[in-house]
């Protein structure tokens, strides 16, 4: 399941929740998610991923329950999967571009989730 799927995310710029749709994971026993981009030549950090809880699937919290940074490949394409805990019944996620000069590309996250 594509969660955010974005062309570019400029330099210092971070995505809204409006962005994400819900994950809802009240049937699901493990969740992983993916963040992957492309970075310039140029860059010197990673994207930073947030993940945000809420226990209705409307009203979100305003703190992350978890965030992770990306895999760092200058010039190249980084991805990282990560196991989350299954902590709340929805999720949504942010993408953070904390590099101050360069923009990403090519950027994407994914939600592998598996039943019972």
């Amino acid at each position: 399941m594509v969660l955010l799927n974005l062309n570019l995310l400029e330099a210092g710029k971070i995505t809204s929740l409006e962005d994400s749709p819900p994950i809802s994971l009240s049937s699901v026993s493990e969740v992983f998610l993916t963040a992957e981009c492309r970075h310039t030549r140029r860059a010197k950090k990673p994207i930073r991923i947030h993940v945000r809880a809420s226990y209705n699937g409307i009203n979100y919290d305003t703190s992350d329950l978890f965030s992770f940074d990306n895999d760092f490949k200058a010039g190249g394409i980084a991805r990282k999967t990560l196991k989350l805990d299954k902590k709340v019944p929805f999720i949504k996620v942010l993408i953070e571009n904390p590099e101050g000069a360069q923009a990403v590309s090519d950027v994407k996250v994914t939600a592998t989730l598996s039943g019972h």
